[in-house]
């Protein structure tokens, strides 16, 4: 078994104390991992964050089949959801379109400041965690809208080149 680690960099919170949400983002699946058994998903934000919602999607515009929606998230203990039975993402097909996930993220920020991404424990995250077999290896996966928008996996699939941010995410974790 292995991980995907998937979310978006996204996060601009105002100083308000009102809810706010990052996405829905929508992500396409990693070719290379096409034909794995998805078994679990777990939530990931940072201290600000209330909940954390995956849907598995067709596309874009798909609102997808819900398979993470914990009842009350908690960002220091997020729910592991066990998925019985396990699933396959559907495959890219030759239209473009396959599988992939649609995700959201709810805060409360209380610091009185602006928050944004990053990895100290006072930035936020907008990311869950798949848990998958057979393993083809730990991968961590992100879609930004900026520079005109882009959907990178880290490592790169053997028929592509790492992303320039690929590099900056193997400093973080070598």
């Amino acid at each position: 078994a292995d991980f995907l680690f998937a979310g978006t960099p996204d996060i601009d919170l105002s100083a308000s104390t009102a809810p706010q949400t990052v996405g829905p983002v929508y992500l396409p699946f990693v070719p290379s991992l096409s034909g794995v058994n998805i078994f679990a998903v777990t939530g990931h934000t940072h201290k600000m964050g209330t909940d954390v919602q995956v849907a598995v999607a067709s596309g874009p515009t798909d609102p997808g089949r819900s398979i993470y929606a914990p009842s009350n998230f908690q960002w220091d203990e997020p729910e592991t959801t066990r998925l019985t039975p396990p699933f396959v993402v559907p495959e890219v097909g030759l239209t473009g379109e396959g599988g992939g996930f649609r995700f959201s993220c709810e805060y409360v920020n209380t610091t009185g400041r602006r928050l944004g991404f990053g990895e100290e424990a006072d930035d936020e995250m907008c990311f869950f965690w798949l848990y998958y077999y057979p393993s083809r290896g730990a991968k961590i996966c992100f879609h930004t809208d900026q520079q005109g928008g882009h959907d990178v996996c880290c490592p790169a699939d053997e028929n592509s080149d790492d992303h320039v941010i690929c590099a900056l995410i193997t400093s973080y974790f070598p």
